[in-house]
């Protein structure tokens, strides 16, 4: 099959790529060597350069990746739908002569690409790697509510359009008439969004936790959604493993409070457990300066998610995965892959994958006095912990086989009429 892959951040040029990006490149380098024709199409942002201008570059030698620069935003609407892309990616379109195209994020891009494949008769799938469609901070928390989790706790359209305004609208002062264009600003949104779920050819979602978010807010019928856990490559533990001294506790991933960082250093708090972090430079001083008077807290600075993965988990015996929210928990897979066992929240998509006693232990999410006593657990019961080791791939979908099942997705679906 000729596909297009359509994600907004791709691995392995982009050194911050986040999970989606990770597992597309990990995704598209499957299907190549499953004999497959496959090309990325991604954006980034560089106000300096040209709008819609374009780098046209190989991935290993195989992969053939677009990547657009979208630079100009002259509308609040242009944030997910614009038409200034149409002419560009309807010559990519017809050069390709694609079977299929996987959209897996609109971000930049916009939903264009869809309708831009529509009209060219080709059949595309959306996989929901998060809420970007119906929530702007893409993981329905409220960082102005103190880290608020919507999917939680609950939200009403009035929390919606105070978190809409605080984060694109904020030069407006909150009144009626805000209130108003916020609320139809809002409305044509989810609409337009509700448009391209109704056409797409097919849908995938990455959890069950996901996948009953989406279907209460576009009232989708069960089964609409296709929950297909991403597939992950699946490795062996180190056989040296065993020197390392008892018990090295490690973290991956951005230093936020989203990802429970904060919750994560109240729990280690005085402890004598080694932590070792290593994620994105922190944004504020306050980190560096509180990691400096912790002597157990090891913080080694920003890494590569495509080439260092193996030598971290090969340092640490137990990953922690604090998030508020996780729609799959990439992070926690990549552990798990790694024969790794992770402590993770109870929340999101992550017990679906983290087996509470089997292959890691789940403590309850925002919990801080939770995560310590799994934490001093862990630490007293190291044959429990290590016995976990076996299990660590028990719930992982090998990448092949997961590949192999969106071929099989790709090639029962057609083109909806116009």
């Amino acid at each position: 099959m000729k596909l297009l892959h359509v994600v907004h951040e791709f691995a392995p040029f982009e050194k911050k790529t986040g999970g989606t990006g990770r597992y597309v490149h990990r995704l598209v380098r499957e299907q190549v060597r499953l004999g497959h024709s496959v090309t990325v199409l991604t954006q980034h942002h560089a106000p300096r350069d040209p709008h819609l201008s374009t780098q046209r570059y190989f991935v290993e030698d195989e992969i053939p990746v677009v990547k657009v620069n979208i630079s100009r935003f002259d509308h609040p609407d242009q944030l997910y739908r614009r038409s200034d892309t149409n002419a560009l990616f309807h010559t990519l379109l017809r050069e390709g002569n694609f079977d299929g195209v996987h959209i897996h994020h609109f971000i930049g891009l916009s939903t264009s690409i869809a309708e831009c494949a529509m009209e060219a008769g080709i059949p595309y799938g959306i996989t929901f790697h998060d809420f970007w469609p119906f929530c702007i901070r893409y993981h329905m928390i409220d960082y102005g509510r103190n880290d608020y989790d919507c999917a939680r706790l609950g939200y009403g359209e009035e929390d919606c359009l105070r978190c809409l305004h605080q984060c694109h609208f904020p030069q407006n002062p909150f009144n009626e008439a805000t209130r108003q264009f916020l609320l139809e600003y809002l409305k044509t949104r989810i609409a337009h969004f509700a448009g391209i779920i109704d056409k797409a050819a097919f849908l995938t979602g990455p959890s069950h936790f996901l996948r009953k978010i989406y279907e209460e807010i576009y009232h989708l019928p069960p089964g609409r959604i296709r929950v297909e856990p991403l597939g992950i490559d699946l490795h062996n533990a180190p056989p040296d493993k065993e020197k390392i001294p008892w018990a090295r506790f490690g973290y991956l991933g951005s230093i936020e409070s989203r990802k429970g960082v904060n919750l994560l250093l109240d729990a280690f708090r005085d402890l004598d457990t080694p932590l070792h972090l290593w994620g994105n430079d922190p944004q504020a001083p306050a980190f560096r300066d509180f990691a400096r008077t912790q002597p157990n807290l090891h913080y080694h600075g920003p890494y590569d998610a495509v080439n260092d993965l193996a030598k971290i988990f090969s340092r640490i015996q137990l990953c922690i995965v604090p998030s508020l929210s996780e729609s799959f928990g990439i992070t926690a897979r990549e552990s798990l892959a790694h024969g790794v066992p992770v402590i993770a929240s109870d929340w999101g998509g992550m017990p679906e994958a983290v087996i509470h006693g089997r292959n890691g232990l789940l403590f309850e999410v925002g919990n801080a006095e939770a995560l310590r006593k799994a934490v001093c657990y862990a630490t007293g019961h190291p044959e429990e912990i290590r016995q976990m080791i076996s299990h660590t791939h028990d719930h992982l979908v090998p990448m092949e086989r997961h590949a192999r099942n969106l071929i099989s997705l790709y090639k029962n679906t057609s083109a909806p009429p116009l």
